[in-house]
């Protein structure tokens, strides 16, 4: 735009002149088609009739048609779709837990002499539907996903407001309660239901850090 006084060019939407400080009164100019001087309460452009108001660049994040695949996959396993075969062709070692139901690890890697370490979430086939439907990890700084700290920019030492943020970013309902007694005295438990009612997230936050503790996440 130029100067109302000393047609100097100046930066759009300037209040005063670079060159002489006089006050402009005239800070729009059109998107659509450059004409300038026109009034801030101007609507539309009195040349081409588009509209004065710049549409944002900014891209709101959207939630995919099927919410799993935000998570999903994580070391090839997805909710609600991995079967039991599909973990074994994929070479995790499934076996019976403690509650009589199949269960694997995210990693098994092969160590020297025959064992096996065993990290990442632990994934339950549960009522026996052999397709695996619920994810836990107990241990953040070693089990936490990999693929989560790009894919939605959380890691372990994010906090339980960013968590929050994220899912109702996502559509996600979330419900929050501070236990301060008992076995969990002095923790905040979240759990984030999406808005589909079929992806459900449980986390538990220690007060004391605000940090992630333990996660667990059920898909029906």
């Amino acid at each position: 735009m130029r100067c109302c006084k000393c047609n100097a060019e100046i930066p759009d939407g300037s209040k005063f002149c670079m060159e002489c400080g006089a006050k402009q009164d005239v800070l729009q100019k059109c998107p659509s088609c450059g004409a300038e001087g026109l009034p801030l309460e101007a609507k539309f452009c009195p040349n081409c009739g588009k509209s004065l108001k710049q549409e944002s660049t900014i891209k709101q994040p959207v939630a995919p048609a099927d919410v799993r695949d935000l998570f999903f996959p994580i070391q090839g396993i997805t909710l609600g779709k991995t079967t039991k075969d599909d973990a074994k062709r994929l070479g995790k070692k499934v076996e019976l837990n403690l509650d009589n139901e199949y269960a694997f690890h995210a990693k098994c890697e092969e160590i020297c002499d025959g064992y096996i370490s065993e990290s990442g979430p632990t994934f339950c086939l549960k009522n026996r539907s052999y397709v695996a439907n619920q994810m836990s990890f107990m241990s953040p700084k070693y089990d936490y996903p990999e693929e989560w700290t790009e894919r939605l920019g959380l890691s372990p030492d994010s906090t339980r407001s960013e968590w929050i943020s994220f899912f109702r970013k996502y559509g996600f309902s979330v419900k929050e309660t501070h236990y301060d007694s008992g076995f969990f005295k002095n923790t905040d438990f979240v759990d984030a239901i999406s808005k589909d009612k079929h992806l459900h997230f449980e986390l538990l936050f220690l007060s004391s850090t605000n940090k992630l503790g333990q996660l667990t996440a059920d898909y029906q």
